[in-house]
């Protein structure tokens, strides 16, 4: 019969989730054994294979100090397991919790997980347009603010499903909270699987998924008739009567949240008698140029060329007030301007490659297929005006 040892063995494993072939970087992790289980926790250090010897880092100028900073790692987790044994409480799971207990820096005293999403936030949003950073660094102070994790593996599926609570009892819609929370949690997460932090994403397990689209966004835009409402209601001057206007504004150039923010009367310029203005999408850095018609030339004159802009949360909670009081039920919100000013240019026999372009998207197969029912309305449209004529 095998004996069951009764003690820790701990080895430092270079390697252990790379993929590719060759000389390539990779994580040094720290390996627990006990009774026949393992653990792996991260040290922070990584290298290149050739500069791995299997015991330590050779060959770099700063192999001492990482080889010292993995010497530390082994150093701590010896005496963990040390007080676990005087406890009579030796086990896997008592090790991780009691390593990570012993400071912010996480699992086996190497990067937190906090500071390991912050790593990860710089790399992904590189070369991506600011919209990207900005919303991850929301994501972080909004997790840090509600969950005391320490390590990757903190991040359990019960905290995934505690999450999606929350933002929905702070009344976030589906898609927002997929798009704008759980997506790039999810991102950060599958780091964290690449760098041997841990060894499943908890996305993977399905509880949280992304959304099916069942076409609703479609129907989120203002037919002409409740527009007149909303141009037409009586407002009390302040807050509500600028709400009203910003939202106008979006509808006559199609402009989403992120580029209201941007815009700058510095950007028009005069074609043929009429202001013209271009710019790039902040969400996908795709170019963008509308004419600016004569209701967006109105408000932005009310205002001195500045547009009255204030927090998207704000906006959003006073458009339903405004929406409100115009008799429009439905919950109206920033982006429902964006999907309104397309209805009516399209409805109004506009070409689509011409759509295509107010809206910023890259190609008119992605204005087509985001407006396709539309399109149909107005082909059926058409063919019944002329079939009055046939």
């Amino acid at each position: 019969m095998a004996r069951i040892v009764d003690y820790l063995s701990f080895a430092l494993v270079h390697g252990r989730r790379v993929r590719e072939k060759g000389d390539v970087v990779s994580s040094v992790e720290l390996r627990v054994c006990y009774q026949y289980k393992q653990k792996y926790f991260a040290t922070g250090v990584r290298c290149l294979a050739s500069e791995w010897d299997g015991r330590g880092v050779r060959g770099r100028k700063d192999a001492a100090a990482l080889n010292a900073r993995l010497d530390d790692i082994v150093r701590k987790a010896r005496e963990v397991e040390d007080r676990l044994r005087e406890r009579g409480t030796l086990s896997l799971d008592g090790f991780a919790k009691l390593m990570r207990a012993n400071g912010e820096k996480g699992a086996a005293g190497a990067r937190g997980f906090w500071e390991f999403c912050e790593e990860r936030v710089a790399v992904r949003s590189h070369g991506r347009t600011r919209w990207t950073e900005v919303r991850y660094r929301r994501l972080l102070a909004y997790l840090r603010e509600r969950f005391s994790w320490t390590a990757a593996e903190d991040v359990q599926e019960v905290d995934l499903v505690r999450l999606d609570a929350m933002l929905v009892r702070e009344g976030v819609s589906e898609g927002t909270r997929w798009h704008n929370y759980h997506r790039y949690l999810k991102a950060l997460l599958s780091d964290a699987v690449k760098e041997g932090m841990i060894r499943r994403n908890p996305y993977d397990g399905g509880v949280i998924t992304r959304p099916k689209d069942d076409g609703s966004a479609l129907e989120r835009y203002l037919s002409e008739e409740e527009m007149e409402r909303m141009k037409r209601v009586e407002l009390p001057a302040g807050h509500l009567s600028r709400v009203r206007d910003l939202f106008l504004f979006q509808c006559y150039t199609c402009m989403g949240f992120a580029d209201l923010r941007d815009f700058s009367s510095s950007r028009l310029e005069e074609v043929g008698g009429r202001l013209m203005y271009s710019s790039r999408r902040n969400k996908t850095g795709c170019a963008f140029s509308f004419m600016l018609l004569r209701g967006a030339e109105e408000i932005l004159k009310k205002y001195g060329g500045v547009l009255p802009l204030i927090s998207a949360q704000k906006y959003n909670q006073y458009l339903k007030e405004v929406a409100r009081m115009a008799g429009i039920s439905r919950p109206v919100t920033s982006h429902w301007a964006r999907h309104t000013g397309a209805t009516l240019l399209l409805n109004a026999g506009v070409r689509l490659e011409v759509v295509a372009r107010v809206l910023g998207h890259s190609s008119t197969e992605m204005t087509r297929k985001v407006y396709a029912k539309l399109l149909d309305d107005t082909v059926a449209r058409e063919m019944m005006k002329a079939e009055e004529k046939l």
